[in-house]
């Protein structure tokens, strides 16, 4: 068997170990934050939408319109799924993601709609996706 050179075992340990240290940090220092209860906070803005013809149960609808609404803004779409929920007689739609949330919901006013959007915080997005 072949003996390796000790300097390139070494130099192979220093490149791995860059990469592995910083990423071991990274889910100690956000996993004991998490833990403490500590899980980054949002910024949120809420819009009123003025809408053609009431809200509807369509998926496909809504989230069209919500894309749109997030390109007029220089938003980019959240990265996870998105889904009508209900509540009561109501209902809302909600996409969520590691950067982004959204929610869009009726307003009172039936050709209106109310969208929420919430953006996370650098330390919230990395325990996101810690």
């Amino acid at each position: 068997m072949p003996s390796l050179n000790r300097i390139f075992l070494i130099k192979a340990h220093m490149m791995v170990a860059a990469f592995i240290l910083p990423v071991a940090l990274m889910f100690f220092i956000t996993g004991a934050l998490y833990t403490w209860g500590i899980k980054g906070e949002y910024s949120s803005n809420t819009y009123i939408l003025q809408l053609q013809q009431p809200m509807q149960q369509n998926k496909e609808w809504l989230t069209k319109r919500v894309v749109n609404e997030l390109a007029l803004r220089s938003i980019t779409p959240p990265t996870g799924q998105a889904a009508i929920k209900t509540a009561g007689n109501s209902f809302y739609f909600e996409w969520t993601g590691s950067g982004v949330d959204v929610l869009l919901e009726p307003n009172t006013n039936s050709l209106e709609a109310k969208l929420t959007i919430k953006q996370t915080t650098l330390h919230r997005f990395f325990c996101a996706t810690a």
